[in-house]
């Protein structure tokens, strides 16, 4: 709330994840490709090649697709095209090797890597976040939330303690977002924050569900819940005064209908670059932004008509 007062946090309103599923959602927000688009999610530019095309330097670091030599789960079904060593190496300058505990931890290590660091840089720091089991996502000091916390008669304990455990990663991922945040306010630079998906939380209509539950039929209830995220920007004060128009656009422009796998073409403009990658009609700081164009969750259910009266 006070990075929203002080005018430097923009929240956006209507944010969707074209997947409820990490590897799916990562591919698409990884290209240049937008569902609707010819082809596939593979015959378009990786984000990562055009970032270092254009002089980025292009770091990587994830608390989930490690590059690592035990082909866990996490690398085969989503990290093959991040970890395959000739793809890694053509869109990343950098990637860390090993993973962590907490999401904190992995950004310290590298804010300490970098500190002498005079690159232009791009940088994705990627979250292990709201991951089940939840109560594995936080240490136990920063667990202030209990079950007596949680206002709902109609749940047993132990959804309730559920409930808690959630809570209590959302506030251990705002402290590790404040890290971002206290590092790099200082300079010229724009922070983009979002979910690659979402997930249910005993929510009306869901009875006693929690977790995603990917592959189902997607109903109102499905879509608010596995694939609505959040997503923000937050714009240094260097980067106000010297980008007022973008962030004139980026305040304006906050309610707009959104999909996350647009996210491409949003970073390539604010980056600067011009490429015929690009796609104003999926940047929705562009005034050739298309509004209307239909957001298929998982390619094949429209969200905006589930909600069309």
């Amino acid at each position: 709330m006070r990075w929203m007062a002080e005018g430097n946090l923009v929240p956006f309103f209507d944010v969707v994840s074209s997947w409820d599923l990490t590897s799916h959602s990562f591919k698409n927000m990884m290209t240049t490709y937008c569902i609707g688009d010819s082809g596939e999610w593979c015959d378009y530019p990786l984000l990562g090649c055009v970032m270092k095309k254009a002089g980025y330097y292009v770091s990587f670091v994830t608390n989930q697709f490690v590059p690592n030599k035990d082909n866990s789960i996490c690398g085969i079904s989503g990290g093959f095209f991040l970890n395959e060593k000739a793809l890694s190496d053509q869109q990343f300058d950098y990637r860390n090797t090993k993973m962590f505990e907490y999401d904190a931890e992995m950004l310290l290590e590298d804010f300490q890597r970098r500190k002498t660091s005079q690159h232009k840089e791009f940088i994705i720091y990627h979250f292990l976040g709201q991951h089940f089991a939840y109560s594995m996502r936080y240490p136990s000091k920063m667990g202030i939330f209990s079950h007596a916390d949680i206002n709902r008669p109609d749940l047993p304990i132990e959804d309730k303690k559920l409930i808690a455990e959630y809570d209590n990663s959302i506030y251990y991922n705002d402290y590790a977002l404040n890290l971002i945040v206290e590092n790099y306010k200082m300079k010229d630079a724009v922070i983009i924050y979002l979910s690659d998906h979402s997930e249910r939380m005993f929510g009306p209509g869901n009875g006693k569900k929690y977790g995603r539950q990917t592959f189902e039929n997607i109903d109102k209830d499905n879509a608010i819940e596995n694939f609505e995220v959040p997503m923000w920007i937050y714009c240094t004060d260097k980067f106000k005064e010297n980008h007022e128009k973008d962030y004139n656009s980026i305040v304006n422009n906050a309610r707009l209908p959104y999909m996350t796998d647009a996210l491409p073409h949003l970073i390539i403009h604010l980056a600067g670059i011009k490429t015929s990658s690009y796609n104003p009609k999926r940047d929705i700081l562009s005034p050739q932004y298309e509004r209307k164009r239909k957001r298929l969750l998982r390619n094949e259910v429209n969200y905006d008509q589930l909600f069309a009266y």
